[in-house]
């Protein structure tokens, strides 16, 4: 999609990222817009968001494999409902954990454990990512001894 230049009556300089979605031509984008996209498309009538990055894109997003994502996964509550479609390039799976998520860089992810334990859940990852992942979430301190018990 090509970028739009557009004033606002305030003075400011907005750039389209995306219909309904516009940042302020001074600022940097985000390293990575998609995610930006979809978490602002997550919201609810209140304006919070509830999507929630996991399994395979939590896991990219953490850099615990060497797993590289075809597809967007967020998580979102059991409730949750868009008007819009939802593309073939992402994956959205109910209901989203109320524990075990981070904040990183103003985006809502599960936190590494929670990641590891919903792909061993999906199977849908390889035994041997698995292994990487938890053998570098250990090794960089993201899991630990405390960690494993039921409260996350």
């Amino acid at each position: 999609m090509r970028k739009t230049h557009i004033l606002s009556r305030a003075g400011r300089e907005l750039i389209r990222e995306h219909r309904g979605i516009y940042r302020l031509a001074l600022f940097p984008a985000a390293d990575r817009p998609d995610l930006v996209f979809w978490a602002l498309w997550s919201r609810n009538r209140n304006e919070e968001v509830e999507g929630v990055y996991s399994h395979h894109t939590a896991l990219s997003l953490y850099d615990l494999s060497d797993l590289n994502p075809a597809k967007l996964h967020m998580t979102v509550p059991m409730g949750f409902r868009r008007s819009r479609d939802i593309p073939a390039s992402s994956c959205f799976t109910m209901p989203a954990c109320p524990r075990g998520r981070t904040d990183r860089s103003g985006l809502q992810i599960h936190s590494p454990l929670r990641t590891i334990l919903d792909l061993i859940e999906s199977g849908t990852v390889e035994r041997n990512f698995i292994r990487q992942a938890l053998r570098q979430a250990i090794d960089r301190g993201l899991i630990t001894g405390n960690r494993f018990g039921p409260r996350e």
